[in-house]
């Protein structure tokens, strides 16, 4: 086994966005003047998930992941941030979550923070931090 091979990382889940809104094969019948045997048996529509106007196909991807994050850690949607109010900045994302999670109180010294965050195309990192005053051990150590 060679060094990249004992430090590879695979996907170990994913998660799934479902909107909740809905329209009815009748709904879709009645707002495209179709008829309801086009709608059920040539498009096969019984009922069709509608995104709502704050859902973005990015911004549902990592909601999902999120959301599989917190059920596969065991932790409630309460101690979790999600930046839902800047929208994907980019790189800061995580920087304003910190900001954003110290202002309404989820962190407190000596937890552990897990921060995920979703690139473009298939990047995605992670990363856990304990919260609290940082002390460089080694540098101590090295003094005697």
């Amino acid at each position: 086994m060679t060094t990249s091979d004992q430090n590879s990382v695979g996907i170990v889940s994913a998660g799934m966005y479902l909107p909740k809104q809905t329209l009815t094969a009748e709904e879709i019948a009645r707002q495209s003047s179709l008829e309801m045997w086009v709608i059920r048996e040539k498009l096969g529509f019984i009922e069709k998930r509608m995104t709502g106007s704050d859902d973005h196909p990015n911004q549902m991807v990592v909601w999902a992941a999120y959301h599989d994050m917190l059920r596969q850690l065991g932790i409630s949607e309460a101690k979790g941030v999600y930046n839902n109010t800047y929208g994907h900045i980019g790189e800061q994302d995580s920087i304003i979550n910190i900001i954003e999670g110290d202002k309404q109180g989820c962190l407190k010294y000596g937890d552990l923070m897990i921060m995920v965050a979703a690139g473009v195309g298939y990047v995605w990192g992670a990363c856990c931090i304990k919260w609290g005053k940082y002390e460089d051990k080694s540098r101590n150590e090295r003094r005697q």
